[in-house]
């Protein structure tokens, strides 16, 4: 654990009031931030260059509230072991551990079961893989399926980690409060998506009718459906591009 009155390096961990805060250089930002890293259950200091890092551990010692709420309201980490049940598109899964390359098989009972070997980091690491790979084909088939429907071109469907941004803090908009609503990726249905949302500390949030204006039908047309749609409580799906 470091203090102040030293050069900080990339990947220290500094103690903010008994609380880990890790640095990290990220060329791609503009500012000092803070975000939670909810795998590792700890804050991330990041800055732009290894000279900001001492500018980001004054700010994480001037933020060492919103650190220890944040910390405080973190759920416990979800362990990709042997033995533990998720859910992949409404389908049960099990996760076993077995020799040979990682597989997802289907179960005499009609569960999904993703088998993996390695020591408890590489099973993990495996699983997720193979996870993000059905994750990818299921919301491609997804968007095949809206874009056939509209009439609409197949845009470019990618599986992300957003880790980032669940949640952060930067110098620059420092008193914003944390977005706490969640959409779920083409208003996706599932007792389990809420679920899920809810343990994250989450809202899901969803509308009540869609215009259909990723098809370009016209400001006329998309006007028409709007106003038809138009009810009190009713909460109308449009983009911005």
């Amino acid at each position: 654990m470091f203090r102040f009155g030293r050069t900080h390096a990339d990947g220290d961990l500094v103690e903010v009031e008994g609380l880990p805060v890790r640095l990290k250089v990220n060329p791609r930002s503009r500012r000092i931030a803070l975000r939670l890293d909810r795998t590792r259950r700890e804050v991330v200091a990041s800055a732009p260059d290894r000279r900001g890092l001492s500018e980001a551990v004054r700010f994480a010692f001037s933020r060492a509230d919103w650190i220890r709420s944040r910390l405080a309201a973190a759920p416990e980490p979800l362990w990709l072991g042997p033995g533990l049940e998720l859910t992949v598109f409404d389908r049960p899964c099990r996760l076993e551990a077995g020799a040979g390359r990682t597989r997802l098989l289907e179960a005499d009972d009609g569960a999904l079961v993703i088998r993996a070997s390695g020591e408890p980091e590489a099973f993990a690491r495996s699983v997720v893989r193979v996870l993000k790979r059905e994750a990818l084909s299921g919301f491609r088939e997804l968007s095949r399926r809206h874009c056939e429907t509209l009439g609409a071109p197949l845009p470019t469907v990618a599986v992300t980690d957003t880790r980032s941004r669940w949640g952060s803090c930067t110098s620059g908009r420092a008193g914003g409060p944390p977005v706490r609503v969640f959409r779920a990726p083409h208003g996706f249905r599932s007792p389990f998506v809420a679920r899920t949302a809810r343990r994250l500390g989450y809202i899901t949030c969803a509308w009540s009718a869609g215009v259909f204006d990723t098809a370009k039908p016209g400001a006329d047309v998309i006007a028409q459906r709007s106003a038809k749609a138009l009810k009190p409580g009713a909460v109308l799906l449009l983009h911005d591009a």
